[in-house]
């Protein structure tokens, strides 16, 4: 009966464990939540009116970088965009009829499992042009 008893815990708690929310390396390579990715989260504005400002374009080097809205209400320009970057950068920020900007950042994604990359977010706002 003892030994039955001991059984039915070790098989409870091993449900348990294994049921338990967070990170753990349940098979190598494998993590059970997703890491988060280091990068710029960007609000583009106008320097005069504080309003956002409809596709800005992000780029490094003359070479466009990949950003994604992440806050937008319906009919109106994205306020909020995310630009996936690892290390130093220099993201230069422009949009038609508006003076360009470029921003530094050096971002650091850790290694492991459930990383949680280095977030920079910025308010970039743009002058129109003349």
């Amino acid at each position: 009966m003892h030994a039955a008893l001991v059984r039915r815990m070790t098989k409870t708690l091993l449900v348990v464990v294994l049921l338990l929310p967070g990170c753990m390396n349940v098979h190598p390579g494998q993590c059970e939540c997703a890491d988060q990715q280091a990068g710029l989260t960007a609000h583009v504005d106008d320097a005069i009116t504080h309003a956002p400002i409809a596709q800005p374009v992000f780029a490094e080097a003359g070479a466009m970088l990949g950003a994604t809205c992440q806050m937008q209400t319906a009919g109106s320009p994205c306020t909020s965009w995310f630009i996936p970057l690892v290390g130093p950068h220099d993201v230069a920020i422009s949009a038609t009829g508006y003076g360009a900007q470029t921003v530094h950042v050096d971002l650091v994604q850790p290694g492991g499992c459930c990383s949680q990359g280095q977030q920079d977010e910025q308010t970039i706002a743009l002058t129109p042009s003349p």
